[in-house]
């Protein structure tokens, strides 16, 4: 099915919607979708985005008892436009998100459950849950995986300075908070998490931990340096050029990490001269010893 964004809103129960992004992912999806099915507490539904993809993607109505809901758009918007059709397009309260990529330990969602169920929420401001992931870089040789532990967060400073906590395939919020937020900006093809998060901890949103290693996250190639750098300015301007009120100390952090991201482009593309100007531009912003603003992970 195509969106239809003049539809009225499904309506929404108590449960969990899982929503996996996808674009020419048909080599790669039924992984994910086979860690969703072997969940010892599965979602109420899932939702697929075909993001566009040259060859449509085909799946069964259900997988071992979850229906499943595919919506397909016509053009490529980007991961963070597919992530906000299935939001608005998911019956069920929770929304925790997959990448087409990934995959989900079979503890993941139960965990995530319990420990939202027991953190009450201390006011009304938006929270959401990371867990620990396994990340593995590269293939052959070079493939190298590391389990990390991501730290918990609930002031604005500390989603200032990255977005350290794999929310792609990691993240569970409430829809009605993640939609009430905006959702992903959809002019952004890279860097959407971090601009979502933002928003998020300037809201006074909290963002809690489960201290297990409970997704597999693999990263074999890197967005294209144009669309990094052109979703880069679109958040300065949003945040830096637009706020004037906006605390310098958090202006600087802001700056820094989106050097920083430049920096990484830099990087791939054999650009040292660019690399070092945006390495000293970051540095200006916020002075330290090391190269990340902040201290993440854990190993697990």
């Amino acid at each position: 099915m195509t969106e239809d964004k003049t539809a009225a809103p499904p309506e929404v129960r108590p449960g969990v919607s899982a929503i996996i992004p996808c674009f020419r992912s048909q080599a790669s999806i039924g992984r994910a979708l086979a860690s969703i099915a072997a969940q010892t507490l599965r979602p109420h539904e899932i939702v697929v985005v075909d993001d566009g993809s040259p060859e449509p993607l085909s799946l069964a109505d259900t997988i071992n008892g979850v229906p499943v809901h595919l919506i397909r758009h016509a053009v490529n918007a980007g991961a963070g436009a597919a992530r906000n059709t299935g939001a608005r397009n998911a019956r069920f309260g929770l929304l925790a998100f997959l990448d087409a990529d990934d995959a989900w330990a079979p503890q993941k969602l139960a965990q995530q459950l319990a420990a939202w169920s027991a953190q009450e929420p201390e006011n009304l401001a938006p929270r959401a849950s990371a867990t620990g992931f396994a990340l593995t870089k590269g293939v052959g040789a070079n493939r190298r995986t590391r389990r990390l532990l991501p730290s918990a967060a609930e002031t604005p400073e500390a989603f200032t300075r990255g977005c350290w906590f794999c929310p792609g395939s990691t993240l569970m919020i409430g829809r009605a908070e993640f939609l009430a937020l905006g959702g992903f900006d959809e002019r952004l093809r890279r860097l959407e998490d971090y601009d979502f998060f933002l928003r998020f901890g300037f809201a006074g949103g909290r963002l809690d931990v489960v201290a297990e290693v409970l997704a597999d996250i693999h990263v074999e190639r890197h967005g294209r340096a144009l669309a990094n750098v052109a979703s880069g300015e679109i958040i300065r301007q949003k945040f830096l050029a637009a706020s004037k009120s906006l605390d310098p100390g958090l202006r600087h952090t802001i700056l820094a990490y989106l050097m920083l991201e430049n920096a990484a482009n830099a990087r791939r593309n054999g650009a040292w001269i660019e690399f070092a100007g945006y390495i000293a531009r970051s540095w200006l912003a916020v002075p330290r010893l090391r190269l990340h603003l902040g201290r993440f992970w854990t190993e697990g």
